[in-house]
């Protein structure tokens, strides 16, 4: 293999490489949204039970 071929080989795993860090970047972003998304739920869930309980006293 020859020092150019090497260079060209050694340039797509780096592309390649990044190309996987971007896509978990975005992956960890979704990740993060969708356990946001489902506490809020969970907040709101809560709120409203300890309303029921409170309007019922």
């Amino acid at each position: 293999m020859t020092k150019e071929e090497i260079q060209k080989e050694v340039k797509q795993i780096k592309n390649i490489y990044k190309s996987y860090l971007d896509r978990l970047l975005v992956l960890r972003q979704q990740q993060d949204k969708i356990i946001i998304d489902f506490s809020e739920v969970l907040k709101n869930k809560k709120i409203e039970k300890i309303k029921k309980q409170l309007s019922s006293l």
